[in-house]
This record gives C-alpha cells, sequence and structure tokens, in this order.
C-alpha cells in the first residue's frame, strides 16, 4: 500500500462499502457501521492501482478483521471478491479481488453485490 494524501473516499467507494456491509457482514458488528460509512477518509491505495483502498494508519491495520465479504461485478463484467476490513472502532479498508481475468482495477457495481451464498449461484 501507498499512503496518499488524505481524501474523502469518493461516492462509488461509500456505496460498495455501504451495500457490502447491509448484504454480506460477517457478524452483527458490521452493520452499526452503516451510518459512518459518509464519513470515511482514504489514506493509502494499492501499488497497483487497484480499486483497493485504506482508510485507516498502518497501526490500526494490525488489529483488522473481516468484517463482510462479499461477491460483485464490475462494469467491465469482471467477477470480484469483496473484502470490507475493520476493528470494533472503525473501518480499515475496502480490498477488491479477481475472480476472473482480466483484472480491469476497477470498483464493482454498486447493485452486483451479493453475499456469497447468492453470489455462487448466480452465474
Amino acid at each position: 500500500m501507498i499512503s496518499i494524501p488524505a481524501r474523502p473516499a469518493t461516492p462509488e467507494e461509500q456505496g460498495v462499502v455501504r451495500r457490502v456491509l447491509e448484504v454480506a457482514s460477517t457478524d452483527v458488528g458490521g452493520q452499526h457501521f452503516v451510518e459512518r460509512v459518509r464519513n470515511l477518509v482514504v489514506v493509502a491505495r494499492c501499488e497497483c492501482d487497484c480499486a483497493r483502498v485504506e482508510f485507516a494508519k498502518s497501526s490500526e491495520m494490525s488489529r483488522s478483521r473481516v468484517l463482510a465479504d462479499a461477491l460483485a461485478k464490475t462494469s467491465g463484467g469482471n467477477r470480484v471478491g469483496v473484502l470490507v476490513w475493520g476493528t470494533e472502532e472503525v473501518l480499515t479498508g475496502l480490498e477488491i479481488y479477481t475472480m476472473s481475468a482480466p483484472d480491469d482495477g476497477s470498483l464493482p457495481l454498486t447493485g452486483s453485490v451479493m453475499p456469497w451464498d447468492k453470489g455462487a449461484s448466480a452465474d
């Protein structure tokens, strides 16, 4: 990850994080973050220019765990996995990983986000 000057999360980033938390929280704890999504600040991005971003400093990242885990598709039709990371206090990151090639490096479409159990049978 590369540190960047802090910037507000884009509306697209916020939408993906919110949707993943709403439909694919790994436990009850992830749901209480939905209202905080509009205040997210991006402080780092991936070196490869994919859509992965971090919302917390590296000291907070060490305590992070997966709060939500979903499947989605990008505008290019690529199937991706989407993870929202966090601690009990803060959201720490948004990770997008490709499940089909080629990786277009973009955020998934918010409306395509679904839980794994529904996504596995969607194709």
